[in-house]
């Protein structure tokens, strides 16, 4: 398999090129939407499936997908079943004590008792966990305000919290797990694995180890357990892995669509997060416009088998702008397409686009 061979197959895979799935896909595809940036985790469901908010909103009233901390201890958008699985397999890992900001002799007991009144309660908003934390300890009204969040990172990874996807950022809704079932740290790292590999494969170990946030030394042995089961691919003198063989006429039909066809995917996108060379991705004198130094990750254009460029957009309280900042040609009537599916989506009046 060739750089471009790669890159297509990779872009099938994460569902760039089929935007027909069901709503729920692309949250099951990759084993959860990156979503610090809900919107545009949302964006990305929608640009594979067509689904509109409301279909989206169901998914999350209905809690089949559920907000939680779980790959590399970042938000993600998930299905609870997914959830479980990669906290089985993150159980090793430790949160890291800058997290804490000095108070983790504070902040581990307070977790307990916050623990206790979502096994009485069931469900907690934000609003009335801050009074009863008030209520209960003297730190806590001078606390740092971000401490909060390594509480609730501490209760989401013993499995024992996670979020409701649709509440409100601020003052959001937290959730008792139904039946948390724990899992063997090994055999829960080995099914993550499985999953990994079917939508980011070909891959290597060390690209699991980027996506997960899951220490080598925890990896190897549930990777070696499944290593017979998989097979090896050689990309450019480098082995990876994938747990199927690459059909070649599957791989020539993807190559024919991602040479011809222009797509977009949006922020934080899994083909930006999931692998440690980004090469793969976009050429490395071009990374500082798709990686944005405080983190941010743009929103691409895919268009003649290449990134050629990134978009953003304002809206207005009818109207929706789209900025597109390029530095290859695209197919300017495929790319509006997509634009106006995020406009429906957003249910804004498509006003077109601005180049910067």
């Amino acid at each position: 398999m060739n750089s471009a061979e790669l890159f297509a197959y990779r872009l099938y895979k994460h569902g760039i090129l089929d935007q027909n799935d069901t709503a729920i896909t692309p949250f099951t595809r990759v084993v959860g939407i990156q979503a610090q940036n809900q919107r545009a985790a949302e964006l990305n469901a929608t640009l594979q499936t067509g689904a509109t908010q409301d279909e989206l909103n169901s998914l999350f009233s209905d809690r089949k997908i559920i907000r939680s901390w779980s790959q590399r201890w970042t938000i993600h958008l998930m299905t609870p079943d997914d959830w479980r699985l990669v906290i089985n397999a993150r159980q090793k890992e430790r949160l890291p004590n800058l997290y804490f900001l000095g108070m983790r002799d504070e902040v581990e007991p307070a977790a307990e008792f916050v623990y206790e009144i979502l096994q009485d309660k069931k469900s907690l908003t934000r609003d009335v966990y801050e009074q009863l934390m008030t209520d209960k300890f003297a730190w806590f009204t001078g606390r740092p305000k971000n401490v909060d969040y390594s509480l609730f990172q501490l209760l989401a990874s013993q499995g024992k919290m996670y979020m409701q996807a649709n509440s409100n950022p601020r003052n959001f809704e937290m959730l008792l797990p139904d039946n948390f079932t724990g899992m063997n740290q090994v055999e829960a790292t080995a099914e993550l694995i499985k999953h990994y590999l079917d939508t980011f494969g070909p891959a290597s170990i060390q690209d699991f180890v980027k996506w997960s946030g899951i220490k080598i030394s925890n990896v190897r042995s549930a990777w070696k357990s499944i290593e017979p089961e998989l097979n090896s691919i050689e990309v450019n003198n480098e082995k990876l892995w994938s747990p199927g063989l690459v059909a070649k006429d599957k791989l020539q039909e993807v190559m024919e669509q991602v040479s011809t066809n222009t797509y977009v995917a949006a922020r934080f996108s899994s083909l930006m997060t999931g692998y440690v060379d980004k090469r793969w991705f976009i050429d490395k004198s071009l990374e500082s416009k798709m990686w944005s130094k405080n983190g941010i990750l743009m929103a691409p254009i895919i268009a003649n088998g290449q990134i050629v460029g990134k978009w953003t957009y304002k809206l207005t309280s009818k109207k929706i702008k789209f900025i597109v900042s390029s530095w290859g040609d695209y197919n300017n009537r495929q790319l509006e397409k997509h634009f106006n599916k995020i406009a429906q989506f957003l249910q804004h009046e498509y006003d077109g686009i601005t180049i910067e």
